[in-house]
């Protein structure tokens, strides 16, 4: 048995509420027939849903990552279970789905048992019901919000399931996944979940599926580490010959697994970042767990696997559909009695930095067991989901058989406890933690004391404040620092002169250099500009791209994306390789300035150069309206596509976009053509200045302007004004 603690701590006016249950999960292993009863109903039943158009190729071979996940008698199925608040129309998801499909062929088919590639079949199996508001929302997931994937007559197995649940209530519905992990990672049915919405919500598509499976070779398969490898088999699929091997994989857990859930808010994870000095907030997160699993007696720690994309490492697409996960070790500190946070973030992202060691330095770490192993979910669910007016209201969370395989993977292990990350409301994260059954509850305990802490500071600090002992409340250090994929970031604090005044509210501008650049080398021109001194609450923040090979220099350098030529003119690809990379990079720092505080319309976001060009693709796609955009000596990329990619309320986002008439670089029909578009798009809300210069730089007219551009769409009026 599985069991289930599910622990939340929310501090709210200085008050603490706890809660906790424990419940037991079946491990469900073939399809169970749906009974209707008071609390669900059965709206379609199960039944295939093919594209709209037939698409089907096949068979699909699969690649060498996949093929790792393919190994065995049981195939290793993932449940996703998504809950949006709002009542789904199952015949309107279902013509999505047959739009989507045509983009993701090689989700409708069967795979054979130890089969190697995907082949044709009549589609998607899907279903409806409508249920009880409670199993919505109900921990554990219950079993019915799935469809699990079943053994066919032929030995064939589904490779992916879609069940939609309405509430009967009519306020909230779930949309259950399963689907076979030899055909993707997470990042795969992420992206399937991004077209679906946009096709039920009518919005521009998210970028296409990269379907070659063969360049997954670009990954070594020393860098794999399945966490399935070992599992048993099904002993119903293997004649009962199992039963054996299963009794002693059991017996490495007495007392069986417990699974302990809690969540962080926005406000949490920027406290952690600051207090751990973390990159991310995943960083931070992973170093809290690591704290609390010490401070409840689970040691030693010394070595930690986690999982870490490697697409954008080896080459691969953004959207490659397959796998392109693996799992890489980080050595940790010596924790002494009180664990050392810093240290231990450093040693995170040390790891996560680093190239995967090859041959037989690799092949020994990877067989060592790490005493606990850390999975993430979030980046893979960073497409906006648009089934609901509001995405950010969206919950996930771990179907049943994945909680099991989690489960296996910790009793492989020997009791190792198996931590995953999901994103959470409004910015904040959910951990859930799968551990023995002791050191379960030692966990729990050890969560309960803290909030007890916080309780008790939260009450001192209220008594003291009417009592007038404070002067003034403790602030969260405004530090912004982003890491992703070799990518780094420059968080450059502007020093507070005096108490700020109401109307000073919280804003920051994220800027982006050009080709070869670092974020750094513009610290000392922004400095220079009047922002600072007019906008003293202004957070600058100044990242700096990944280091990768560029066309036109035929060498690797700091590069946002691919260039194949100089000077950038109308001939130059649309679409260059690393681009959509970038633009969720982009992304994702945004949606980290929107967790520290900072509301959309108080962001601004610019560059230089291919900069500029970033800049634009990745704040009119962005999900929220942006305060403004600037571009100096940019361009548009995507430009056929822009006008449909553009959505409604990005279409009201200012943006000030200047090029030179004779710059050397950036051709200047390109820049021409380029404002020219963003005027169709954008109408007044553009404002397009062409300056006589010869020289690929920010002339200081254009500086000027500019600074003037963002002063005047600044959250009120800056102190002194």
């Amino acid at each position: 048995r599985i069991f289930w603690v599910a622990y939340a701590s929310r501090i709210c006016n200085g008050h603490a509420s706890l809660f906790t249950m424990l419940v037991s999960i079946p491990r469900q292993k073939k399809r169970v027939p749906l009974q209707e009863s008071a609390g669900l109903q059965i709206e379609i039943a199960s039944t295939y849903i093919g594209p709209a158009e037939d698409c089907f190729g096949g068979p699909w071979e699969l690649g060498p990552a996949d093929v790792h996940f393919a190994k065995g008698l049981r195939p290793n199925i993932l449940e996703l279970l998504v809950v949006v608040p709002c009542q789904l129309d199952p015949a309107r998801f279902v013509a999505a789905l047959q739009r989507a499909l045509q983009d993701f062929p090689c989700i409708a088919g069967r795979r054979a048992r130890n089969g190697t590639s995907i082949t044709a079949g009549p589609g998607v199996k899907f279903s409806a019901l409508r249920v009880a508001d409670d199993l919505l929302l109900g921990k554990p997931p219950a079993d019915c919000l799935f469809d699990v994937p079943a053994f066919e007559a032929d030995g064939t197995t589904e490779v992916f399931t879609l069940r939609v649940a309405v509430g009967l209530g009519g306020k909230s519905s779930s949309i259950g996944v399963c689907f076979d992990h030899a055909i993707c990672d997470m990042s795969g049915t992420g992206l399937l979940l991004a077209h679906l919405s946009a096709h039920y919500a009518g919005d521009p598509l998210p970028v296409c599926p990269h379907h070659s499976r063969e360049d997954q070779a670009l990954i070594r398969k020393k860098q794999v580490i399945g966490s399935q490898r070992d599992a048993p088999s099904n002993s119903e699929e293997a004649g009962g010959k199992a039963d054996h091997r299963i009794s002693t994989w059991w017996k490495k857990v007495d007392g069986g697994c417990v699974c302990v859930e809690w969540n962080y808010t926005a406000e949490e994870l920027q406290a952690l970042k600051v207090r751990c000095q973390a990159r991310s907030r995943h960083d931070a997160v992973f170093t809290d767990v690591l704290v609390l699993l010490h401070e409840a007696g689970c040691g030693p720690l010394h070595n930690i696997s986690l999982s870490r994309d490697e697409r954008s490492r080896v080459g691969l697409a953004a959207s490659h559909f397959g796998n392109g996960a693996v799992f890489i070790q980080a050595k940790l500190p010596e924790i002494a009695e009180t664990a050392d946070a810093v240290a231990i973030a450093a040693a995170l992202r040390a790891a996560v930095d680093a190239d995967a060691p090859s041959g037989d330095e690799h092949s020994e770490s990877a067989r060592a067991a790490a005493d606990v192993h850390f999975n993430t979910w979030w980046h893979a669910l960073q497409h906006p989901l648009r089934f609901a007016p509001s995405a950010d209201a969206t919950q996930f969370a771990i179907g049943p058989g994945t909680l099991a395989s989690a489960v296996g993977l910790c009793a492989m292990s020997g009791g190792k406890p198996t931590v995953t990350v999901l994103p959470g409301v409004a910015g904040g994260l959910v951990v859930s933690l799968l551990a023995p059954l002791k050191l379960g509850h030692a966990l729990l305990k050890t969560l309960r004391l803290r909030a007890k802490e916080a309780k008790a500071a939260s009450k001192t600090l209220s008594q003291s404040c009417t009592t007038g002992e404070a002067e003034s409340s403790p602030g969260i250090e405004q530090q912004m620092s982003v890491g992703c994929a070799g990518y780094t970031a420059t968080g450059m604090e502007v020093p507070p002169a005096g108490l700020e005044t109401d109307n000073q509210k919280k804003c920051a501008l994220l800027w982006l250099h050009g080709l070869g650049d670092s974020g750094s080398s513009w610290e000392a021109k922004l400095k220079k500009t009047p922002l600072l001194e007019k906008c003293r609450s202004l957070q600058l923040h100044l990242p700096t791209a990944k280091v990768q090979h560029v066309t036109v220099h035929q060498e690797p350098r700091n590069s946002w994306f691919d260039v194949c030529a100089l000077p950038v003119d109308l001939t130059e690809p649309q679409d260059p390789e690393g681009l959509l990379e970038t633009v969720q990079l982009i992304h994702n720092m945004l949606d980290e300035l929107l967790c520290d505080g900072v509301l959309p319309e108080h962001i601004f976001l610019g560059g230089f150069s291919q900069g500029g060009a970033a800049s634009i693709l990745a704040g009119l796609t962005y999900r929220k309206r942006l305060g403004g955009i600037i571009s100096i000596s940019g361009w548009c990329v995507c430009r056929d596509e822009l006008p449909v990619r553009v959505p409604d309320e990005s279409r009201q986002v200012p943006v000030f976009f200047s090029c030179g008439r004779a710059d050397p670089t950036i051709d200047f029909q390109l820049s021409k053509r380029s404002g020219d578009i963003l005027t169709d798009i954008l109408k007044d809300k553009v404002s397009v200045m062409h300056v006589q210069r010869n020289k690929h730089w920010a002339k200081g007219s254009e500086m000027d302007a500019a600074i003037q551009f963002i002063l005047d769409r600044l959250p009120g009026k800056p102190a002194g004004e």
